[in-house]
């Protein structure tokens, strides 16, 4: 056996989750998701992402999914078996590609917070910002999806200055009450 028969070379985890096919990962959502508008081949699809931190590599990623893996998480979400996703972990794997893809979504029945699965996950996961780390030439209108619902009858302000999602509450305190609305005619330009 030859030096490239042994050696077998690591695999990098970066920022972004990587399906392995036929591989069951674990992973811990770490944030509300975002949604967002993508192309591809000049199809836009409406897609859904979360900081999650990744149990086996010991690191945080984005996971970037479907309407269908968004629905999964949703279900376990909604039963008060489970309830808040970021409150346990979710054993997930994906078969397939295009439109054959299959996903696998099935939780972990230990509750705990993300700092008992790792003392380093919280602190890691808030160094990435998820609005920046989704956006790209191919991606429109990301939003926070707590910011879609807040705002169901008008229409949502997608978050283009790229705020982190602490940043995103922000108070007022210097508007006077008693200030009169702007009369745009009284504008010189």
């Amino acid at each position: 056996m030859g030096i490239y028969d042994e050696y077998k070379p690591p695999e990098t985890a970066g920022k972004y989750f990587k399906w392995n096919e036929g591989h069951v990962h674990v992973l811990r959502l770490a944030s509300e998701p975002v949604v967002f508008e993508k192309t591809f081949k000049d199809r836009t699809q409406t897609r859904y992402a979360w900081l999650v931190w990744n149990v086996e590599e010991k690191i945080a990623q984005v996971l970037e999914g479907p309407l269908t893996l968004f629905k999964m998480i949703q279900n376990f979400a909604k039963d008060p078996d489970y309830g808040d996703p970021e409150m346990y972990s979710f054993k997930m794997s994906r078969t397939g590609t295009g439109l054959e893809t299959e996903y696998s979504v099935v939780p972990s029945p230990n509750k705990c917070s993300l700092g008992e699965v790792n003392e380093d996950a919280p602190e890691t996961v808030r160094k990435i910002n998820l609005i920046d780390a989704v956006s790209s030439d191919s991606v429109e209108h990301v939003y926070w999806l707590r910011d879609v619902m807040n705002v169901k009858k008008e229409k949502a302000i997608p978050v283009s200055d790229r705020q982190v999602a602490q940043e995103r509450d922000v108070v007022i305190e210097d508007i006077d009450p008693r200030d009169k609305p702007i009369d745009l005619s009284e504008i010189p330009f």
